[in-house]
């Protein structure tokens, strides 16, 4: 019930490009049950190379392609147990390895001190101005520098060196540049950087065609779920009729599937959690414009009453109604 006298205010939100019907006609050729036996072969094909590689370099550069390429989940263990070894190894012959050596053992949980860095800097504390052409390694320092953590003043310097040198080269490899400075590596969403490293690495020199097609595979594979995920959203959101009962309110529920896929980490697992997470997404948003557009003040007195002692029965009976419906929403899914 909207408060007698009182003009309910509306945000004139554009309405959602995400029909119903058209996000249920999507399809895909690929699912787990169809492509189980070529992942499984792919699977133990990667895992032969990654256990096959005795070089520390080599090791970190496998590694940080599998988990680039999005199909790392699969080797989980065994990459850690990697890692673990390297944490104290003395193997930073290189700017491009010491970095690489750096991001991976923090970005996996371990902890590494900076002191390897000292052999590439001056005793003033800053880099030396021979590895200012070295496009390669700077690249591996500024994703390296990210991960520095308070008082760690060797990282603030490795930031400015490499941003600094990385916008002069910039012509050399103009793509992985322009991603590296735009965002950190590990403040990307790991499923769009998948995709999009994927189309990278197809054109390296170096590029190992059972990789490729397991991160292709796997990635095809991964969006049959996704999709069926979100199929299955929309399908109970029309249900509800949200769009005739709360018209005023955004309608962005597959915009917080997205926000829900890029908090959980990649793979099948957790789907529950997805699935939770896009709701409360989407209810936070219908939440936040009955607070900031919708409603008066003396509903959202109640509203926040009610909030606030957790008496559903009794906030049924106080709150009008579009209040209401959303409460009786925001419980365990």
């Amino acid at each position: 019930m909207e408060a007698e006298g009182i003009e309910q205010r509306s945000a004139g939100n554009l309405p959602t490009v995400w029909d119903v019907e058209l996000v249920k006609s999507f399809t895909t050729p690929y699912s787990f049950e169809n492509h189980v036996t070529r992942l499984e072969e792919l699977k133990q094909g990667a895992g032969d190379l990654l256990a096959s590689m005795k070089e520390p370099r080599d090791q970190l550069d496998l590694i940080n392609t599998m988990q680039r390429l999005g199909g790392a989940y699969h080797f989980e263990k065994d990459i850690k147990d990697i890692l673990a070894k390297l944490v104290d190894a003395n193997i930073a012959t290189d700017l491009y390895t010491a970095a690489l050596q750096f991001r991976l053992i923090r970005q996996n949980g371990f902890f590494i001190g900076t002191d390897l860095f000292n052999k590439f800097m001056e005793i003033d504390g800053k880099f030396m101005d021979s590895s200012r052409e070295d496009v390669i390694g700077l690249l591996s320092l500024h994703k390296a520098s990210y991960l520095g953590m308070p008082e760690e003043d060797v990282l603030d310097e490795a930031l400015n060196f490499s941003t600094k040198h990385l916008l002069v080269l910039k012509k050399t490899i103009a793509r992985q540049i322009q991603q590296s400075l735009e965002y950190p590596l590990h403040w990307r969403m790991p499923w769009t950087e998948a995709r999009d490293f994927i189309a990278i690495y197809q054109y390296d020199d170096k590029m190992n065609l059972v990789l490729l097609e397991l991160a292709k595979l796997n990635y095809n594979i991964m969006q049959s779920v996704y999709l069926k995920e979100v199929q299955e959203l929309v399908e109970g959101w029309r249900d509800l009729n949200y769009k005739e009962r709360r018209p005023f309110a955004r309608d962005r529920l597959l915009e917080s599937y997205f926000w829900a896929l890029g908090s959980c980490p990649p793979g099948p697992q957790l789907p529950l959690l997805r699935r939770n997470l896009a709701k409360f997404g989407f209810m936070g948003t219908a939440l936040d414009d009955i607070l900031d557009v919708y409603g008066s003040l003396d509903e959202l007195e109640k509203y926040t009453d009610a909030v606030n002692r957790w008496d559903l029965n009794k906030a049924m009976e106080e709150l009008p109604r579009v209040h209401e419906s959303i409460l009786s929403h925001v419980q365990p899914c």
